[in-house]
């Protein structure tokens, strides 16, 4: 009889959770102008068993820039802008890709936007939600791509959060993860829904 009463109970959970929609996300999170804040980032290397922590800041404008200033261990900064993906570190540029030359550029800058300021309907496009949860103002939500492009470069990606996005993890191929929490959130308040 417990056995049963448990079964039912993960069974209506997990229908609870399969109804969460990406406009109900929407209603409890905050799209923003501008963003900016701090980052820890843990890059898990499957092959090497070892995890890399990087720290630093990063600032958004919407439909402007991203800009990730990456402090410790090596300080390097990484731009984003609706156009192209710039990596410089010491004052020389590493790497300059258009996104007008490369699709997977194109949808990788929609998303990294779109998910620092939970733009939900451009993510309904590229990824359907497999599990969620909402209680009161917290949040978490799994995805997984519909685009085979994607699919490249993540299997899953979760994502956590409040009003703003506080954690992104991105489940990469052959069982590499990163893992991004963000603190000391700042907005401007006139930009804030």
């Amino acid at each position: 009889m417990i056995r049963c009463f448990v079964s039912l109970l993960l069974l209506l959970s997990a229908n609870c959770f399969a109804a969460v929609s990406f406009d109900q996300l929407k209603q409890i999170t905050t799209t923003t102008g501008d963003l900016r804040g701090n980052f820890t980032q843990d890059k898990y290397l499957n092959a090497l068993d070892a995890t890399l922590t990087s720290t630093g800041t990063f600032s958004y404008q919407r439909k402007v820039s991203v800009r990730w200033q990456t402090l410790e261990p090596i300080e390097s900064e990484f731009l984003m802008t609706p156009t192209e993906m710039v990596s410089r570190q010491d004052d020389q540029e590493l790497f300059r890709m258009k996104s007008g030359d490369n699709p997977v550029v194109a949808i990788l800058n929609k998303i990294f936007f779109s998910v620092l300021t939970a733009e939900w309907e451009n993510l309904a496009q590229y990824f359907q939600i497999i599990d969620a949860a909402i209680e009161k103002e917290y949040w978490q939500v799994e995805l997984i791509p519909l685009d085979n492009t994607i699919l490249q470069v993540v299997n899953r990606v979760e994502l956590k959060g409040d009003r703003f996005m506080r954690t992104i993890i991105l489940h990469e191929k052959e069982g590499n993860r990163t893992t991004i929490h963000f603190s000391d959130l700042v907005t401007s308040a006139s930009d804030s829904r």
